[in-house]
């Protein structure tokens, strides 16, 4: 699995998808000043492209108060979110003890490094990175994946201390992802890609502490199809958001993850307003590299 270029993991993550972007970028000769990135997570997308240079600027939001905390953490109190890292056990006690951190109204009772130490504390510590998940080895600690397994406090706290650079050029907002590319596209003509990567609609519920019902994916798509910026969207592959995008053009990948109810080897949809190009022969899917051998694609609509 390609390493991740930040500190975060998600059944979801898109770190995969970063060398395909750079490609859609490239075939289609776009040069956009800056990335818009609604549904975040860990914005491995829009930290990429900032880190590689290919824009100045990625505007990334989030619904969901412990993700934005984490972010404005990492930018604006890098050095005490470090420290609060360092100061962590890693156990169950402390797993125990930073539920209450968990709670939708905990935002107001808590600071901003005590909420993003702990929404990354059960990232790192949770199965797959699911917030609403349990402990890595279960609360028994009887599987052969122990608790501690995914946290490496030396490397979390080097790309946390690396993402401090990024300061003045990623920017973050907690609100609704709709709302958001609205203000992004109100009054200006800067020269934007949107990448957006929503809940997913099959397991959302399972792995979001904000996820859709039906209606939020027509919303996305209603506002999709009327956004005159180049997009580029990834969706778990269900009929029911294929059928809210039959005349956009799609690409269906395999990707090899593995979380709750989703199944290794399962389908991911890319679609977009702009042609979709095919994988290049050197752009491998979470481990499947393209080529005559491997069936990636099933269509190009």
């Amino acid at each position: 699995m390609k390493p991740t270029v930040t500190p975060l993991r998600y059944p979801s993550g898109k770190t995969w998808l970063l060398d395909y972007v750079k490609e859609f970028i490239k075939f289609h000769k776009l040069e956009p000043k800056a990335i818009v990135e609604p549904y975040a997570g860990s914005a491995s997308v829009s930290i990429g492209l900032l880190q590689g240079g290919l824009v100045n600027e990625a505007y990334i939001s989030e619904k969901d108060p412990l993700i934005v905390a984490f972010w404005n953490a990492v930018l604006y109190q890098n050095e005490e979110l470090v420290e609060f890292i360092k100061s962590l056990e890693v156990s169950l006690e402390t797993w125990y003890s930073l539920k209450k951190y968990l709670h939708f109204d905990s935002d107001h009772k808590y600071n901003t490094v005590e909420l993003a130490g702990a929404f990354l504390f059960f990232n790192r510590t949770n199965f797959s990175g699911i917030i609403k998940g349990g402990p890595l080895g279960g609360k028994q600690q009887q599987s052969s994946y122990k608790f501690d397994c995914r946290f490496n406090r030396e490397k979390i706290i080097e790309k946390i201390q690396g993402l401090h650079d990024l300061k003045g050029r990623l920017h973050v907002a907690e609100v609704d992802g709709i709302k958001f590319m609205q203000r992004m596209t109100s009054g200006t003509n800067e020269n934007l890609l949107f990448y957006v990567d929503p809940p997913y609609y099959g397991a959302g519920r399972e792995l979001y502490r904000y996820y859709f019902i039906d209606e939020d994916h027509q919303k996305l798509s209603a506002f999709l199809k009327r956004l005159e910026h180049p997009w580029l969207l990834s969706y778990d592959d269900a009929d029911f958001i294929r059928n809210l995008y039959t005349d956009s053009k799609t690409f269906p990948v395999y990707t090899d993850y593995q979380s709750g109810n989703l199944r290794r080897n399962v389908r991911e949809l890319l679609i977009s307003n702009f042609l979709i190009p095919p994988l290049a022969p050197s752009i491998k899917v979470e481990g499947k590299q393209h080529g005559n051998n491997t069936r990636m694609v099933d269509k190009v609509n």
